[in-house]
């Protein structure tokens, strides 16, 4: 089968970079072919060079409202691009990539997989409703996640929950001595009480709310740290990602909180 899936940014942003990276490792290493649209280059990009048969780089998978006739005429073309890749199959993770998804479907008659990982926009445009009614199949993470989508135009009778596995040769305990050396680095002591987040920094991921718990942890704790490890989104909404980022500084200022950038690996961390 040629599977054609659409990426954003190629590298740890999140947990769902790393989750399509390695769900497409796995169809290609079952036979099939994976091919790869995507924006933004990063630190996944050898990885997906190895199992891709082809990956092209687009300007983006929706119109930009400050430069309208420029990016709609990127968007006519890198629809063009999927199209003449002739997929069995358009396979996204992102809503956003939903509208490009159709487009490309109908060009090459290939339905649509949505492999649901994130919470809806807080207001879910009309222009997304119609897309969403175009989706063959939806896989979500979890229930949870799935409900979240009622309403919105994805059809929960083609839903399937299917959870996200671990790989236990991959994420295993760490020796006392391992762990010893990741404190030591974070500057966090031995005995410390030890806080992490790892994942991409936007608004639907709530580290607001952390922050403030982590401010009543440290009246009980004082000598607790909090690691936030992430950058900002590069998804629907960049800008208000870096805002976002901004806040959380501002809201943290005084608590024990180091600031790490997004890494590949977080396995140590963990």
């Amino acid at each position: 089968m040629r599977i054609l899936t659409v990426a954003n940014h190629l590298g740890a942003r999140g947990g769902l970079e790393r989750t399509q990276l390695t769900n497409c490792a796995a169809l290609a290493a079952r036979g099939h072919r994976i091919d790869l649209i995507f924006v933004t280059a990063g630190d996944f990009a050898e990885d997906w060079n190895r199992i891709t048969g082809a990956m092209v780089q687009i300007a983006g998978s929706l119109p930009h409202r400050h430069r309208p006739s420029s990016s709609t005429r990127a968007l006519v073309s890198a629809v063009r691009s999927g199209v003449r890749l002739r997929p069995d199959v358009v396979y996204v993770y992102r809503y956003w990539d939903i509208p490009y998804a159709v487009a490309v479907g109908l060009g090459a008659r290939a339905p649509i997989v949505f492999h649901l990982c994130l919470p809806p926009p807080r207001v879910v445009p009309r222009w997304l409703r119609i897309c969403l009614r175009r989706v063959a199949v939806t896989l979500a993470v979890s229930h949870d996640t799935a409900s979240r989508w009622a309403g919105t135009g994805l059809r929960a009778e083609r839903t399937t929950v299917v959870l996200t596995g671990v790989d236990l040769g991959r994420y295993t305990p760490a020796a006392p001595s391992a762990r010893a050396t990741t404190r030591r680095d974070l500057g966090a002591p031995e005995g410390a009480f030890l806080v992490l987040y790892a994942g991409r920094i936007g608004r639907e991921k709530g580290v607001d709310v952390l922050v403030r718990a982590f401010a009543l942890v440290c009246g009980a704790y004082p000598d607790s740290l909090l690691v936030v490890v992430g950058s900002p989104s590069l998804g629907a909404d960049p800008e208000d990602s870096t805002r976002y980022e901004r806040e959380l500084r501002d809201a943290a200022q005084g608590l024990p909180v180091s600031w790490i950038p997004a890494r590949p690996e977080v396995v140590d961390l963990v």
